[in-house]
């Protein structure tokens, strides 16, 4: 999910987590500072359920820096 700003990035990575979703942060150098974002690792195993709580989680967390 891209967001655009590193700081941004990091905060709603860090709000995730505490809710218990695990997403990294991907940075300048990495990417161009307006291509900050926060990646998602999903796989096979996830669950509806759990995909449809994180973009709730998700929603709430950008919602709220």
């Amino acid at each position: 999910v891209i967001l655009g700003n590193s700081q941004r990035c990091i905060q709603v990575s860090q709000k995730l987590l505490l809710r218990g979703v695990h997403a990294l942060p991907i940075l300048y150098p990495a990417v161009r500072e307006s291509a900050a974002r926060v990646r998602f690792f999903i796989t096979s195993e996830h669950t509806e359920e759990q995909i449809s709580r994180t973009v709730e989680v998700l929603t709430r967390c950008i919602a709220a820096t």
